[in-house]
């Protein structure tokens, strides 16, 4: 298992210091085996998994968002959109599905952003959603 924190939680990142970020918005990429889960899905999230190697279109496998505050989900219309997106053809396409795990009314949220907005609606159609139940 492996475990990268991509950002541990601040509503702003901090200033730089040694020309590092010290905090940034919430995302942390779990690796076990072949599968992936990120846990938040901050803003930058997208940026940052590119930056130490991960292919978005391919991961996550399982996406967890905790709560619907921005700085824990704004990457989230990125992730999906980036999956149906052909880098070679510049066409879009199906991509690989994205579990997609979270609060009460998780499908309704997300149709909310997807399909309430037409020219968005398409990316609605690869998602599978997972209510979390106490």
């Amino acid at each position: 298992m492996k475990i990268t924190f991509l950002g541990t939680g601040s509503i702003i990142p901090d200033p730089k210091r040694d020309n590092k970020v010290t905090r940034s918005y919430s995302a942390i990429l779990v690796e076990i085996g072949t599968e992936t889960l990120l846990f938040d899905i901050g803003p930058g999230t997208l940026t940052k998994m590119q930056q130490i190697g991960v292919d978005t279109r391919l991961h996550p496998d399982h996406l967890f968002i905790s709560h619907y505050h921005i700085d824990h989900c704004q990457d989230y219309v990125g992730m999906v959109k980036g999956r149906w997106f052909n880098v070679q053809t510049g066409a879009l396409e199906v991509g690989k599905k994205l579990n997609v795990y979270g609060p009460t009314h998780l499908q309704s949220w997300t149709n909310e952003l997807f399909s309430n907005v037409e020219r968005w609606s398409y990316l609605s159609k690869m998602l599978d959603y997972h209510k979390i139940t106490n």
